[in-house]
């Protein structure tokens, strides 16, 4: 059964949407560090905060967080998204509501 050229064009604007998405600007180095930040950070029930994590990350030494000249995690907002990153891969749960992070 073929598409009719509707359902083609349709399925060429879809390949355009996707193909435009912004990509993520999140590498394997940022989220290896902040998972073992979540670890080294996490409570008896495996849970942390993303405030906890931002301290944690402020007073760690430069030389586990400068990599080639420039901070591994720029701001608190891009740590957010690195823990959403890591919650897309099935390691932490997050609640974005109380700011919560539970290593799995």
């Amino acid at each position: 059964m073929s598409e009719s050229p509707a359902q083609n064009s349709e399925s060429k604007e879809l390949n355009k949407l996707f193909a435009s998405a912004p990509k993520s600007e999140i590498d394997m180095t940022q989220k290896k560090y902040l998972y073992k930040l979540i670890s080294e950070n996490k409570d008896t029930n495996f849970k942390t905060s993303i405030d906890i994590l931002w301290k944690a990350f402020m007073v760690a030494p430069d030389n586990e967080t400068i990599k080639r000249g420039k901070a591994i995690i720029a701001s608190k907002i891009q740590l957010v998204q690195i823990v959403e990153e890591l919650e897309k891969d099935n390691l932490v749960m997050y609640s974005n509501d109380d700011g919560n992070v539970v290593l799995i």
